[in-house]
């Protein structure tokens, strides 16, 4: 059988480095028969696709022949979920159903696991927004033109918080919440079991522009938290998420909505100690796929260094066709140290030291993973299907890596994928359909200019794609040549370098990389 993985959710704030967690007394370790690993499962349970020409009498038979009982099951994809009875094994059912003429495909329930110009007041302690040149994006879409959802398929959200809890962005009367075994839905209030799947949120939509707290990439994306996590956040299972990811299919098409998943969550394969890449279970592939099948973006982490995944393998489920596979860089453009890499990365966010919304108020003010690089290119997918709704999955894929800042090696690479995301392009492509007139492609901008300080916040600054390399600075002088600001990030607040506002003028500012550097100029008025 072809080794499975052992799932784990992308997280890791400052306080929690990538911990490897303890095994629940109800998982159980997969072996083949000669003892080789190929995963972790829900103990007593085993999922089977029946043929497409089997009656009902012959499931019927097929269950009742080795005493099991069916707990759950996912119409869309075709999956069921059997309880064993207590002498028979999880190995020995597999044997069974892979002879049974009823039967297509079988397999165990594989677990999943946690490694855990806006006026908002710490806006400008939001590096990434200014990384992915939000600001620009911000003068063509602020996600409010056409609906569109962002579904979080995580820990909860907590749907009371200041900047989620306003109108009616978070989606109480469709959250749900599932059995981390059996995939059971109820409907539940959002919440969040660990605060993980909040600050997720957070990074994606935020309520923006209100004068407090953070802002969204995709200020009017509405919520929808899905929660697949229990309280301790430990484990979650296929047909958990595949249930998820099947009631936000539902979700959409009933309602019409546009919609984005996030899935900042996976895993990686065998944990014997090879590592070898990461094989995605059929039952995921089915549910990725059926998302995909009805138009609906799939964002999902790219995987963090860790717990077995020492090569930095793209995981499961970023790595299924289709699912938009995130890496993570810092506030340089670097790719961070713990993020996933490989042909299966599509394009990489802002991963380290990321601030958003925080589970029971307050705000997280360094969270690191890819975890949270995924939900800075599910907001500007939302941000990109509000601004033409009538975009395919496919072109809002494209749209964000054409239009992607390409760091890196020249085009696509395996550290990169196709570039770190470029809001301000995207955007800009999505209205005028080329960047071919676009003078950022030439020479430096800034935008807006002139910058308003008092009105607009902060100022963001566009690189030349012949300028962007993994290191950059840009230094701003005043009209007599003083040096005022040196910058890292692609954003000014109109601060010198010791904190104090500068005064309305012209100021002239040098981009430096290690491909050349280049200079325009901004006029900034109190």
């Amino acid at each position: 059988m072809e080794s499975r993985s052992l799932v784990i959710l992308l997280l890791s704030f400052a306080f929690l480095r990538l911990p490897l967690l303890s095994i629940a007394s109800d998982i159980v370790t997969v072996r083949d028969s000669y003892g080789r690993t190929y995963g972790r499962a829900t103990k007593g349970y085993v999922l089977v696709k029946f043929k497409s020409g089997a009656s009902n009498a012959q499931k019927s038979d097929s269950i009742q022949e080795i005493g099991a009982e069916k707990e759950g099951e996912i119409p869309a994809i075709g999956w069921t979920l059997l309880k064993l009875p207590p002498d028979l094994t999880l190995e020995q059912a597999l044997e069974h159903y892979k002879k049974n003429s009823a039967v297509s495909e079988v397999q165990p329930n594989y677990v999943y696991r946690p490694l855990l110009t806006p006026n908002d007041a710490l806006v400008n302690q939001q590096y990434g927004l200014s990384s992915i040149n939000a600001f620009g994006a911000w003068e063509f879409e602020v996600g409010n033109s056409s609906a569109v959802t962002i579904a979080v398929i995580d820990t909860g959200v907590d749907g009371t918080h200041l900047d989620l809890d306003v109108g009616s962005k978070v989606d109480h009367s469709s959250a749900r919440s599932y059995n981390t075994v059996t995939g059971a839905a109820a409907v539940d209030a959002p919440t969040d079991s660990c605060g993980h799947g909040t600050v997720v949120a957070g990074v994606a939509a935020a309520a923006s522009n209100n004068t407090a707290g953070v802002a969204g990439v995709s200020w009017g994306a509405k919520i929808l938290s899905l929660r697949v996590f229990d309280s301790g956040c430990d484990t979650t299972s296929d047909i958990t998420l595949s249930s998820a990811v099947a009631y936000a299919v539902q979700r959409a098409t009933s309602t019409g909505t546009r919609m984005v998943i996030n899935l900042s969550l996976g895993g990686c394969p065998p944990d014997d100690g090879t590592f070898t890449p990461c094989v995605c279970s059929s039952t995921l592939s089915d549910a990725m796929n059926l998302a995909l099948a009805n138009n609906i973006v799939v964002v999902a982490a790219g995987g963090n260094q860790g717990s077995g995944n020492v090569n930095k393998y793209v995981e499961c489920p970023a790595k299924i066709s289709g699912v938009m596979a995130v890496g993570a860089t810092d506030s340089a453009s670097n790719v961070t140290s713990f993020s996933a890499v490989g042909p299966e990365l599509d394009v990489t966010a802002p991963g380290l030291g990321v601030t958003g919304t925080k589970n029971g108020g307050g705000y997280e003010f360094n969270a690191n993973g890819t975890s949270f690089a995924a939900p800075h290119v599910a907001g500007l997918a939302a941000l990109i299907l509000s601004a033409l709704p009538t975009a395919t999955t496919i072109q809002v894929i494209d749209f964000i890596q054409n239009s992607a800042d390409d760091f890196g090696s020249v085009g696509f690479d395996a550290s990169y994928g196709f570039g770190r995301v470029n809001a301000y392009r995207a955007l800009r492509l999505v209205s005028r359909g080329t960047l071919s007139d676009f003078k950022g492609e030439e020479a430096p901008i800034a935008f807006p200019n002139p910058f308003r300080v008092s009105t607009q916040g902060r100022v963001s600054f566009g690189i030349p794609q012949s300028l962007l390399g993994s290191s950059f600075e840009i230094k701003i002088y005043d009209i007599s040549g003083d040096l005022v600001k040196t910058l890292s990030t692609l954003s000014w607040d109109g601060k010198n370098d010791s904190g104090q506002p500068v005064a309305s003028g012209v100021y002239i500012y040098l981009v430096k990389s290690g491909r050349g550097q280049a200079k325009g100029r901004l006029a900034l008025i109190r």
